[in-house]
């Protein structure tokens, strides 16, 4: 429902502010597909959306939050607001989660924040797998993120989503 009505909302402005865009390309269907992409491989970030004035009016530009940063969504900070984004990373979706084996890191560029490497806890040869921890979640939320539920997973408690 989300996917759809943000395609109520999007394509007119789209329509409007880019020339030769064209509304009719993107069917429900197609729409639905590249929402979905984005809500299950992409990675919330936090940045901080900077406004400033000056002789030619008023820019903004955004600076990426580091990840142990103590601010939630809202919080001014030098004149700033935090503010979450939706970042797909190539190829950083295709690893398999293992929570029982030393999971690969992914680190981003802590001046930037626009580069992203991954880093395995072994040297691996050529054709072994990589694999990430997507955390120890209870089976209802790997579900619903991820789709799947991992073997022997019953155990882990779902205390997050008691309210």
């Amino acid at each position: 429902q989300v996917i759809m009505r943000s395609r109520h909302h999007v394509l007119p402005h789209l329509a409007k502010s880019l020339p030769g865009f064209r509304p009719e390309y993107y069917s429900p269907a197609r729409w639905f597909w590249a929402g979905s992409v984005v809500l299950s491989r992409a990675w919330g970030r936090r940045a901080k959306l900077v406004m400033e004035k000056g002789k030619h009016g008023t820019t903004s530009r955004l600076e990426i939050v580091a990840a142990n940063a103590t601010l939630s969504s809202g919080t001014d900070v030098d004149n700033a607001s935090i503010v979450s984004l939706s970042t797909l990373v190539p190829f950083a979706d295709m690893p398999n989660h293992d929570n029982s084996a030393s999971p690969a890191k992914f680190l981003a560029s802590r001046k930037t924040g626009s580069e992203v490497r991954v880093f395995a806890p072994k040297r691996l040869t050529p054709g072994e797998e990589v694999f990430v921890s997507y955390g120890e979640k209870c089976s209802p939320e790997m579900l619903a993120h991820y789709g799947f539920v991992p073997a022997g997973n019953a155990q882990v408690p779902c205390n997050s989503l008691i309210r």
